[in-house]
């Protein structure tokens, strides 16, 4: 889809502007339109998540003047933000319960870059065929006691199986539909050993992405021009393994406990943190990584930050806040807050899917007794502390998280765009910044501490997933 794209930025050209030359200023235009449309689209989500919310102008305008989507798109004109934008519009549309929509963009996502493939498992566990280990269903809520993983598979309900074979339906159509061509003429042979012949040689442990194997060779792995290749990838490295096995092994274990935390959390926010986690390892641990995979972090980092920033709206009978999940016990003699909607059933709010949030508040920031106290969950009492300071603390613990997102998407995109500096710069005053060995090394622990903080923040949603799954 890649050359599609180019090709029909060329014909437009051609047919429109024929007498302008190529090179020029409308001919760079078109052919950098998709991924600056691309860009767009990534907007348009993060508006939607924060819909509402007072960071929501912030995190759209952050996105519209993000350094490195600006670098990436404007100014290099590489595609990547469009397999990014089409597999996050992927995991939104799965998140709003368009499942067959959800397919054909991650599909399409596949078809623009390879690497989209890694995001297809987050679809999978989204369409709540995978049973909880909590016991809960695909939105993150309902039963409140475990239940045995073959009762759970048996018990599969039928419309996850059908969010299953729609999803899957549509993306083989998007993979499919552009290969036809190819399988008509007996070209696709020749397309999967193009594909292959890309990673299939010796090559690179880094190619200026400043990675693990930037750590490890100390920098002498890395792409060089004209350079000779001193140190490939298929060389044994340790107890014979060799460094493009070990990077395979690494990703998919990194790949794995990712996809693990996401199924046990079961909540929206921690779907775009696990897209974040993954675009992260498909530039932290392959080897032949270039500068640009780790774009798909940013996009992810800021949906992330919008939809942590999201709070649920309880009926129009009440107007106090609530984090979506919480359930608020009643005043004795039936006064107090009602009861949240759970996600599960069908009397939620009417708002938008993507606008829900299945989290909880942390443990530690809310007291025992604003979860029930000793009668449990929902049983009549009169609560310990005013309601007033209730709402204070949940919008507290609200107000914590989302610091948490913002950072984390700030640091990602610090880290990515000194990254594409370092490899490219766009200005003659950072040639001296530009492949500089220690700031590269910085760069590259950057990556891997920032790494680590996003798998913990992922464990927090497991946390509060388990934690809520257990019986008072």
């Amino acid at each position: 889809l890649c050359m599609a794209l180019i090709a029909l930025s060329q014909s437009i050209f051609q047919t429109f502007l024929p007498v302008l030359p190529i090179g020029g200023p409308a001919w760079l235009i078109l052919l950098k339109l998709p991924a600056i449309l691309a860009d767009t689209l990534l907007m348009i989500l993060a508006a939607r998540l924060a819909h509402g919310r007072p960071h929501a102008i912030a995190i759209t305008a952050s996105l519209a003047l993000n350094p490195a989507l600006i670098l990436m798109s404007a100014w290099w004109g590489q595609l990547d933000s469009v397999y990014v934008a089409l597999a996050a519009a992927g995991v939104v549309a799965m998140l709003d319960d368009h499942p067959l929509l959800s397919g054909l963009l991650a599909g399409a996502a596949v078809m623009v870059k390879v690497q989209a493939v890694f995001f297809l498992p987050l679809l999978l566990i989204r369409t709540g065929f995978l049973p909880s280990p909590t016991g809960r269903g695909a939105g993150g809520e309902g039963a409140t006691q475990r239940v045995p993983v073959h009762k759970r598979i048996l018990l599969a309900s039928l419309r996850s199986r059908r969010s299953l074979l729609l999803t899957v339906s549509g993306v083989a159509a998007a993979i499919t539909l552009p290969l036809m061509p190819f399988a008509f003429t007996g070209q696709l042979a020749l397309v999967g050993a193009r594909i292959v012949s890309l990673v299939a040689a010796p090559g690179w442990l880094t190619v200026n992405a400043l990675n693990v194997w930037f750590l490890i060779s100390g920098g002498r792995g890395n792409w060089g021009f004209n350079a000779p290749l001193l140190w490939p990838d298929t060389n044994p490295l340790f107890l014979g393994i060799s460094p493009r096995t070990l990077g395979v092994l690494l990703l998919t274990l990194w790949c794995a406990t990712v996809l693990i935390l996401t199924h046990c959390a079961r909540h929206d926010p921690a779907s775009f943190l696990a897209g974040l986690l993954l675009s992260v390892g498909i530039f932290l641990f392959p080897t032949q990584s270039h500068e640009r995979y780790a774009l798909g972090a940013v996009a992810f980092a800021a949906l992330y930050a919008a939809a942590a920033s999201a709070v649920a709206v309880l009926p129009s009978s009440t107007k106090q806040p609530a984090i979506s999940g919480c359930q608020l016990p009643r005043r004795a003699g039936g006064e107090g807050p009602a009861q949240p909607a759970s996600v599960g059933n069908s009397t939620r709010s009417p708002t938008s899917t993507v606008l829900r949030i299945h989290k909880r508040v942390e443990t530690a920031l809310l007291p025992s007794p604003v979860r029930g106290g000793a009668g449990g969950e929902g049983s009549p009492q009169e609560l310990p502390i005013p309601q007033s300071r209730r709402s204070e603390m949940l919008m507290r613990a609200q107000d914590f998280r989302n610091w948490r997102g913002f950072t984390l998407y700030a640091m990602i995109t610090v880290l990515v765009t000194l990254n594409l500096c370092w490899a490219a710069p766009p200005i003659p005053a950072l040639r001296g910044f530009a492949r500089s060995l220690p700031i590269g090394l910085l760069i590259a622990v950057g990556f891997v501490l920032v790494a680590g903080w996003g798998l913990r923040e992922l464990g927090r949603y497991w946390k509060s997933g388990w934690d809520n799954a257990r019986p008072d």
